[in-house]
């Protein structure tokens, strides 16, 4: 689509609040985080007997802390910076409130991260797929120390997921499909891990 917004973004023509693929995406990061921050301080002040299963209560705030994560890393690399917020729950969290910048946003990342890959299970089965699972968290955080330039422990995240044997990439040596010996196999093999299809696996 090259019309009307998409076409302002091509040719850098839009305003400061007038294109959708900005405004948009903005507020929708927000009204995440104001309900991660709800999630976070209610099911925190939950007494663990209220949950019938064992890390229940843990693994919920791990999925919350991973949505917030994932909010201000798009945050910080889309905007290098914007509020930063971690107990209120408006979903206009960035009315009125000083604007922190990217690396600040990334540290939040981090340790939210960090905090979520302790509580996350490798993997889900039945209707719980979908949800964050401990690899998403590691490879998240690997992003953010891409970002950072701190390679060492990009490169220690990004192998925990290969070591985990919870994923494997299309055409990889864990496929169960065979691993992709030609240059021909591999793009094909490298297109479908962005398929609908083979997502959560």
């Amino acid at each position: 689509n090259t019309q009307g917004p998409p076409q302002e973004l091509l040719q850098h023509t839009f305003g400061p609040a007038t294109n959708e693929h900005i405004v948009s995406p903005w507020a929708f990061f927000y009204r995440t985080i104001g309900k991660t921050n709800i999630t976070i301080r209610n099911v925190g002040a939950m007494e663990d007997e209220l949950f019938t299963t064992a890390g229940l209560k843990a693994r919920v705030i791990g999925e919350a802390k991973f949505l917030r994560a994932l909010c201000y890393y798009y945050i910080a690399i889309l905007w290098n910076g914007g509020p930063l917020k971690l107990a209120e729950d408006d979903t206009d969290l960035e009315v009125s409130t000083a604007k922190s910048d990217g690396a600040a946003l990334l540290q939040q990342a981090i340790s939210d991260l960090t905090d979520a890959k302790a509580s996350l299970p490798l993997s889900y089965e039945g209707a719980d797929v979908g949800r964050a699972v401990r690899g998403a968290a590691n490879a998240l955080l690997g992003k953010v120390y891409l970002w950072q330039e701190n390679y060492g422990q990009a490169e220690s995240e990004f192998n925990a997921v290969i070591n985990s044997g919870a994923h494997y990439l299309m055409g990889g040596p864990n496929d169960p499909a065979g691993q992709a010996t030609t240059v021909e196999e591999a793009i094909s093999a490298m297109r479908q891990n962005h398929d609908f299809g083979v997502k959560n696996i």
